[in-house]
């Protein structure tokens, strides 16, 4: 329930995408291109799979700066795009740190035969009063 009247929250249901092993995700459209995002509250940042950035519209920011990405296999330098994306009539532009998740894509592709783009991350869930409500979905 939103008790703050000013302030405006997109509801959307996730359940679909709500696949075992119990990953939330979220599917957006670019044009007529559906993109599945990971819903990932545990990291700030959103990132993205390099390997379909030919296929979809987007902007390289930051060119010249320095972007890292931290994970369990220590740090690495990635650039930075945007993305603009769309939900019903809701329009989304978001940032994107770019590195290589093949591997991880096709693995969730071969096991549950979902192609996913990238993962949303909390700083995008709070730019955007999303608020991911898992009672009920």
């Amino acid at each position: 329930m939103n008790k703050d009247k000013n302030k405006s929250f997109l509801a959307f249901s996730f359940s679909q995408g709500f696949i075992p092993p119990n990953i939330p995700i979220a599917t957006f459209k670019q044009g007529n291109k559906e993109l599945n995002f990971i819903l990932d509250s545990g990291s700030d940042r959103n990132v993205i799979d390099k390997n379909i950035l030919s296929e979809i519209q987007h902007e390289q920011v930051g060119i010249g700066d320095v972007h890292t990405l931290t994970g369990v296999n220590g740090t690495v330098k990635v650039d930075k795009c945007k993305v603009t994306f769309q939900h019903g009539e809701d329009k989304y532009t978001a940032e994107f740190l770019v590195t290589d998740l093949k591997e991880a894509v096709d693995a969730i592709k071969t096991a549950h035969s979902i192609q996913l783009h990238g993962m949303l991350g909390s700083l995008f869930f709070k730019e955007n009063k999303i608020v991911m409500d898992f009672e009920r979905m």
